[in-house]
């Protein structure tokens, strides 16, 4: 089970493994740096390089854990900046936390996208306490609805005290591609262009 880290908890990590593949070559960069999200990449419009994954595929019940699918994976591809350095499904800038993709959720019939916030189904995690949702939008992007939730969440030590995950559902109707992107700023124009730029080149290589 893979409990979604971008809404409450710091760094999405999960149990489900899957096989990153990268079209450029970038040093590795380690698992264990700093959640802090700063980048380099300023604009929307940036010279970038193409990352190709083998996401796992999952499905969920309340889109706070995830049942990865054995043996499962679709391979996504999207455009990053190219000081992102991709580790495993995490993207860093200078050893720091960019970006995280969660992986492909299998929609089960009559299955809808999270609203508000995401509570656990277990009970076993009856002390969670949710994130705050700041805003919730929708749209199209890279032909795919999408649903972007902002919140507000505060990370397990370092020197940030409170940060802000942008994070991003896009749906074809059967699937859903979650990633999670983390800015410093609850509302910022330029983040989000940014984000949404990257998630203009999202592509299913099937």
């Amino acid at each position: 089970i893979f409990a979604l880290a971008c809404i409450g908890l710091s760094g999405c990590a999960g149990a489900v493994s899957s096989t990153p593949t990268e079209s450029t070559v970038s040093d590795t960069a380690s698992s264990s740096a700093s959640s802090v999200p700063v980048s380099s990449a300023s604009k929307a419009d940036f010279e970038g390089k193409v990352i190709t994954y083998d996401a796992p595929n999952m499905t969920t019940q309340d889109w706070f854990s995830f049942d990865g699918i054995e043996g499962k994976t679709t391979r996504i591809s999207l455009k990053v900046p190219e000081d992102w350095v991709f580790d495993s499904s995490i993207f860093l800038a200078n050893d720091i936390k960019q970006a995280e993709m969660v992986g492909v959720i299998q929609l089960g019939e009559g299955q809808e996208l999270p609203s508000g916030q995401i509570l656990p189904a277990d009970r076993s995690f009856d002390a969670y306490e949710p994130d705050e949702i700041l805003s919730e939008e929708t749209g199209t992007i890279a032909g795919l609805s999408y649903k972007l939730q902002k919140t507000m969440t505060y990370p397990d030590g370092g020197d940030i005290r409170v940060w802000y995950p942008y994070t991003y559902y896009l749906s074809d109707g059967n699937r859903v591609f979650v990633i999670c992107f983390y800015s410093l700023k609850p509302n910022d124009a330029q983040d989000q262009a940014l984000y949404e730029s990257i998630l203009s080149t999202f592509r299913y290589e099937e």
